[in-house]
């Protein structure tokens, strides 16, 4: 039952926290022809939202998730898109993208499979705790979405 209006209050806070370092490296990755895309299993409808805001929505070429269901403006149920962190392994498969030629950029557990298929996997670890979980795994760990710049410039 909540009001859409109350969803664009949360998503403009959340938009607020996208650094300006953060925002650039998204424009200049779209500038230079990167095709970016948001797989979650969480809500699209917030994606959308939080990057419309923050002036990015246009950086992306596809968000998909789980869609909220509304009536007179209100939530009344949930469509759910990609409930089970497999199912973004099917969207790219069914996508035909090559893992060879897809870097995939997650930060939790529901990436995993997504990160575990591609061939450049980065996990972004803000706060250095998780590294310790994922050691074993071929993953470059980053804190911050500008440091993607450098495994770009690596490969």
């Amino acid at each position: 039952g909540t009001p859409a209006a109350e969803l664009d209050d949360v998503c403009r806070g959340l938009a607020e926290k996208i650094s300006t370092a953060d925002r650039n490296v998204l424009y200049k990755l779209k500038e230079n022809g990167y095709d970016m895309m948001v797989l979650s299993c969480g809500t699209a409808d917030l994606s959308e939202r939080v990057l419309k805001i923050a002036g990015l929505l246009n950086c992306f070429s596809l968000i998909e998730g789980n869609r909220f269901q509304f009536d007179e403006d209100r939530i009344n149920g949930m469509e759910l898109r990609l409930p089970d962190p497999k199912h973004k392994l099917h969207m790219m498969q069914k996508l035909n993208l090559s893992p060879v030629s897809t870097m995939v950029v997650g930060d939790g557990y529901t990436d995993l499979p997504l990160l575990d298929w591609s061939a450049l996997p980065v996990l972004i670890d803000r706060s250095g705790k998780k590294k310790k979980y994922f050691s074993d795994r071929n993953f470059y760990f980053i804190s911050s979405i500008p440091e993607l710049m450098n495994i770009i410039q690596k490969t």
